[in-house]
């Protein structure tokens, strides 16, 4: 038996399994398995599954900022942000007003689109009208209820149907749009919030962000220049 084998033999048991640095390692140790499992015991630093799964799952809050419940910032690390304007959450009852939400379709004077409000709140605008899976226009300013899905994850995604009804029982589905701000920043009335273009990941063209390391961790990744996105709560 080569040491290379003996040594994956002892981390097949030993650990999930051997990497080829972890074999290299072991063999240059001449396969010293009493001093590798000293050094995992009393060296190593220990490393725990929960802290792992919730680096990584990064799960939603049921809903955004309750009581008590601190949301993550835009610019924290782990903040999360999506590309899609209609969101699974949107089919479901409010459980404030215990009513479904609401979807609206509106041209505004000074900003060119359609612009889609979801209980009043802006989500995107879109260039053309938007239309259902038929092809049939969907109609300006009317309220189309937003309507639950048994599999409403189904939605979370650009292009993905989602289900309206209006009237005495007619109903549709609408491709999820993907979001937009063109031609609504600066509109505080529509788009309250502060916008910035960030900068390709790795770039040094952004020193405020920098400067405000202080207080957020930085992003571990910058979006692409052409992509826009909400901070998804």
């Amino acid at each position: 038996v080569t040491a290379e084998a003996e040594a994956a033999r002892f981390l097949e048991q030993a650990t999930f399994g051997p990497t080829r640095e972890s074999i290299n390692e072991l063999v240059a140790t001449s396969n010293n398995f009493a001093s590798w499992i000293h050094t995992q015991m009393y060296t190593t630093p220990a490393s725990y599954h929960r802290e792992f799964l919730r680096r990584n799952t990064h799960p939603k809050f049921e809903y955004p900022y309750t009581t008590a419940a601190v949301g993550p910032r835009p610019c924290e690390q782990y903040s999360r942000w999506r590309k899609y304007a209609i969101t699974s959450r949107d089919l479901m009852d409010d459980r404030n007003t215990a009513r479904q939400k609401h979807l609206t379709i509106e041209q505004v004077e000074g900003v060119t689109g359609f612009l889609w409000l979801v209980d009043g709140t802006f989500r995107t605008v879109t260039q053309d009208q938007p239309t259902f899976t038929d092809g049939s226009l969907v109609q300006l300013d009317k309220r189309y209820r937003i309507n639950e899905m048994s599999r409403s994850f189904m939605v979370n995604c650009i292009g993905c149907p989602f289900l309206v009804t209006w009237g005495d029982g007619q109903k549709g589905d609408i491709p999820n749009p993907p979001v937009s701000i063109e031609g609504v920043e600066g509109n505080a009335e529509l788009l309250p919030y502060a916008t910035v273009t960030l900068p390709p990941f790795g770039s040094n063209e952004f020193p405020a962000v920098e400067k405000a390391s202080e207080e957020f961790p930085l992003f571990t990744e910058w979006m692409k220049d052409d992509e826009n996105a909400l901070l998804n709560s």
